[in-house]
C-alpha cells in the first residue's frame, strides 16, 4: 500500500455513482462472483429500501482523484446495479490500483462473504506473483491475509 493508505484513517462514508466505479477483475481477489448471492444481496437490498433506508455495509474504494477502484464490495456493487440503484454508500480511500488489489486479497478473512478455498489460494496466488509481495516472509504475507493459515510452495500457493 501507499504511504497515504496506510497512515490515513478511512474517510466519510458517501454515497458514491455506481458509473464510475471501476470493477475491473484486477482488483477481484476472488475466483468468481457468486450469483445467488448477488441475487440475495439485490432482493435484501430492495426489501430494505422498502422499509425506509439501505443497511449494508459501504464498498471501500480507492482513488487518484481519476479514477475510482473497487477493493471490497464487488457482490454488493453487482447486486446494487441489478436493483437499479445509481448510488451506493462509498468509504473513498486515496491509492492506486494497486492499493485496491492489496486491500481486496486481505477482505473478508473475518467479515463478509466468507472466501472459498479457491479464493484464498488465489489471494496468496495473486501476492506472490507481484515483484515486491513474493519478497515478503512468510509471516508478512500471513498478516495480509487475516483470519488464515499461509504454506509458500516453490510452484504453486495454497491457503487453508
Amino acid at each position: 500500500m501507499t504511504a497515504s493508505s496506510q497512515s490515513a484513517g478511512p474517510e466519510p462514508v458517501q454515497q458514491f455513482p455506481l458509473a464510475a466505479i471501476l470493477t475491473d477483475a484486477a482488483c477481484q481477489a476472488r475466483v468468481k462472483i457468486r450469483p445467488g448471492v448477488v441475487h440475495d444481496y439485490r432482493r435484501a437490498m430492495a426489501e430494505q429500501i422498502s422499509e425506509g433506508g439501505l443497511r449494508f455495509p459501504p464498498i471501500v474504494l480507492f482513488t487518484d482523484g481519476q479514477h475510482h477502484w473497487l477493493a471490497d464490495g464487488f457482490h454488493r456493487i453487482l447486486a446494487a446495479r441489478d436493483a437499479g440503484l445509481s448510488e451506493f454508500p462509498a468509504d473513498v480511500r486515496p491509492g492506486t490500483e494497486r492499493d485496491a488489489l492489496l486491500f481486496s486479497i486481505a477482505c473478508n478473512g473475518a467479515h463478509g462473504l466468507p472466501r472459498t478455498n479457491a479464493d484464498k489460494r488465489k489471494a496468496v496466488t495473486l501476492l506472490l506473483a507481484d515483484a515486491e509481495w513474493s519478497q515478503w516472509s512468510d509471516s508478512e504475507i500471513a498478516r495480509a491475509l487475516p483470519g488464515q493459515s499461509v504454506v509458500r510452495h516453490e510452484a504453486a500457493a495454497e491457503a487453508i
